[in-house]
């Protein structure tokens, strides 16, 4: 009821029976209220038998720490740094992104890049490096994050090269078994990108907005896939975007799909 003294509401919302005592104060102009059931000791509680429990903690890495360690040194050996632009490291809530300044060193290719034919930007650099051992050879980087990711891990833009380094989160523990992995981003990228070659293959005048409606992805999705076939040297287009085809470069089976 309104204005009802709060002791003597509790009073009633309480079983009769329930021993209880109330006291209440004023500190710094607050009211502060206590209630204390004494009965409440003395109620009957049930345990679980723990003593024979083992509790086991698996620790999961959040990524591939010798392919993250590969991808930012490359980063910071090809960086461009004449231009005045440090390589940018960006942390999303599923990846990492290493970006660093600069497209593939001239004289080199695709396929050599993607193979671990070394040319570095900053010499110097690399040897430095070297000597202090951060750096083991040159050319191993590019293929061990190939062997861990996939080539679709590289996205080579105008004048920069993004690496992407997904996160692996636990998904679930089943009667012991250890924990499961979300399938990663890039994974998820490298499927898309053989469903898109597998569409080509069947119809090469598909539109890429055709290729969104079948595989349920967003054109902006489709668009990026298509970059990276074509950077990659694996994709062409002939012709203009109304009226031309697709062309398949020989050797764009080996997407990655089984890393």
């Amino acid at each position: 009821m309104k204005g009802e003294p709060l002791k003597h509401f509790l009073a009633r919302q309480l079983t009769p029976d329930l021993d209880f005592a109330f006291e209440e104060d004023t500190v710094d102009g607050k009211r502060i209220v206590l209630l204390t059931i004494p009965a409440a000791k003395t109620v009957p509680v049930s345990f679980a038998n723990e003593r024979n429990r083992i509790v086991e903690r698996k620790e999961v890495s959040l990524f591939e720490d010798e392919a993250f360690r590969e991808a930012m040194i490359n980063a910071f050996v090809h960086n461009r740094w004449v231009e005045g632009n440090e390589p940018m490291i960006s942390v999303f809530s599923d990846r990492i992104e290493i970006l660093s300044r600069g497209p593939i060193p001239a004289g080199q290719t695709v396929d050599g890049f993607f193979a671990g034919e070394s040319v570095p930007v900053n010499q110097k650099l690399s040897e430095i490096f070297l000597q202090l051992h951060i750096s083991e050879k040159t050319g191993r980087g590019v293929p061990k994050v190939v062997e861990k990711y996939g080539k679709a891990a590289y996205e080579f833009r105008e004048n920069t090269i993004l690496v992407t380094i997904p996160f692996r989160w636990i998904h679930a523990i089943d009667n012991g078994n250890a924990p499961e992995e979300v399938k990663s981003t890039v994974k998820s990228t490298v499927k898309s990108t053989v469903k898109i070659l597998n569409l080509i293959r069947e119809n090469p005048n598909i539109t890429r907005q055709e290729m969104a409606e079948k595989l349920n992805l967003s054109l902006e999705g489709i668009d990026k896939i298509i970059r990276k076939l074509k950077n990659n040297a694996q994709l062409s287009r002939v012709g203009p975007d109304k009226g031309g085809h697709w062309e398949i470069i020989a050797g764009s089976d080996k997407t990655g799909e089984d890393t």
